[in-house]
């Protein structure tokens, strides 16, 4: 439930991008992506750029530089998804670095890239039982939305 703030919030950052006409510009749509990985890998600085600043703000600013980043990929994927080949082997030799990345401040920047396009790949390539998950319907959101008050009400 937490995150719904961050996901409206990413919504209306993909609503401007629109309106200024950068989803129709591969390259421009690059240069933001790029922009939201570099604001994730400093986003445990915010705080301390963000000096005079309400600590719920801040707290905030540091989820939204974090969170935004995963929709920035899932955005620049649609945006070059003529482009961008899905390939379970890619997946495998983006998780590659990880262990490599263990205790550094890029690792979760990383992941998040090694996740994103896992997820991508599981969704659209895999054939057989796989495909057989949404045949009543695409339920995700509904798991999303009512998973903590159910966790909640279970505890």
């Amino acid at each position: 439930m937490w995150t719904l703030f961050y996901e409206v919030v990413c919504y209306g950052g993909v609503m401007v991008l629109g309106l200024l006409g950068i989803l129709r510009h591969r390259w421009a749509m690059l240069a933001v992506t790029v922009a939201a990985a570099l604001l994730a890998f400093a986003g445990p600085l915010t705080a301390q750029l963000s000096a005079g600043l309400p600590a719920g703000l801040v707290a905030r600013l540091e989820n939204l530089t974090v969170l935004s980043f995963p929709f920035a990929l899932g955005t620049f994927a649609y945006v070059w998804r003529e482009h961008i080949r899905l390939s379970g082997w890619i997946a495998l030799l983006l998780w590659l670095p990880v262990p490599l990345l263990a205790g550094m401040e890029a690792m979760a920047t990383w992941m998040t890239l090694a996740l994103v396009y896992t997820t991508l790949w599981a969704g659209f390539v895999p054939k057989g039982r796989a495909l057989a998950y949404n045949r009543l319907g695409d339920y995700s959101y509904g798991v999303y939305i009512y998973a903590f008050p159910v966790q909640q009400l279970l505890v």
